[in-house]
């Protein structure tokens, strides 16, 4: 049976995770965390890097109480992030790629340039907008321009 590949970037969340449960519906799961060096190209301080630092032991230990290993790979800058996720898919030879997104403009793209990298090695690639209550761009007005006021989104939403 294939694998599932979950890719585990800031959200270390194991419980009401998309992606993660996506992929356990779906067959067995390998998580893949990227390297901590991104963070330091924001800017982060030293405590929350190390807050994060301790949060994937407590990632790891959780996932390997569910049978899920997870491999660290040094992915250090966002374009080596494409070729890195498709060597690990062959390599355990995984059918579809989970991940949630984030919104930053780098992320972004680095997520489409994981995308495209996947559907070209013929491999799957799942998105998913979990940690927003809405995914960004989708509130607009009868328009389809974005809200300028915050009384009519919210009635929209409400």
């Amino acid at each position: 049976m294939k694998r599932q590949l979950v890719w585990l970037r800031s959200d270390l969340r194991i419980n009401d995770n998309s992606a993660l449960a996506a992929a356990a519906a779906k067959g067995p799961v390998i998580a893949v965390l990227r390297s901590l060096s991104q963070w330091q190209e924001h800017g982060h301080g030293a405590n929350k890097l190390d807050f994060w630092a301790r949060g994937v032991a407590t990632v790891k230990a959780a996932l390997n109480g569910l049978n899920i290993p997870l491999l660290h790979r040094d992915i250090e800058r966002y374009d080596q992030a494409p070729a890195a996720l498709t060597e690990i898919a062959r390599d355990y030879n995984i059918e579809q790629l989970h991940f949630n997104y984030e919104y930053p403009l780098n992320e972004r793209r680095r997520d489409q340039a994981v995308q495209g990298a996947f559907k070209q090695a013929g491999i799957a690639a799942h998105g998913y907008h979990d940690a927003v209550a809405f995914a960004p761009g989708s509130l607009l007005t009868g328009k389809g321009d974005y809200y300028g006021v915050f009384t009519p989104l919210f009635q929209s939403v409400a």
